[in-house]
């Protein structure tokens, strides 16, 4: 009986606002992110609020941690990408781009959102000296 109750107890939700599972894929380069991290944090600019959620990426597909699921509405959302070549230093290998931030909302049910981390625009090349006429 006793150990009844306590499977009982285990399987209320955490205490706080309610939480929802986010799933889905992130690409870079037209290609599945190999290993990575997710983060969902409340937009308090938006009004949002409540604890962030996280996940893991692997092969491409990401899932929030059970019972860390995010809070619905609008969310800050912040992605971390890598190679999946463990070394030493690095188990998930090296990164593949800078964090990505971008935004995204959250219903009040469990969603599949899907991201594209856009590559990096190019930088011009720096000319030598200020602009103007060239020398002669």
């Amino acid at each position: 009986m006793a150990c009844l109750m306590l499977a009982a107890g285990c399987s209320k939700p955490p205490p706080g606002p309610a939480r929802f599972s986010v799933s889905g894929k992130i690409m870079f380069d037209g290609q599945p992110v190999p290993r990575g991290t997710i983060a969902f944090e409340p937009d308090t600019q938006a009004g949002n609020s409540g604890p962030g959620g996280y996940g893991t990426i692997m092969d491409g597909v990401f899932a929030t941690h059970p019972r860390m699921g995010a809070v619905a509405g609008p969310q800050i959302v912040r992605i971390a990408g890598f190679d999946g070549k463990a070394t030493a230093e690095m188990i998930d290998g090296k990164p593949l781009f800078p964090e990505y931030n971008t935004k995204a909302e959250v219903p009040e049910k469990q969603v599949a959102i899907d991201f594209e981390v856009p590559r990096a625009p190019a930088k011009k090349p720096k000319t030598a000296g200020p602009p103007g006429k060239p020398k002669q």
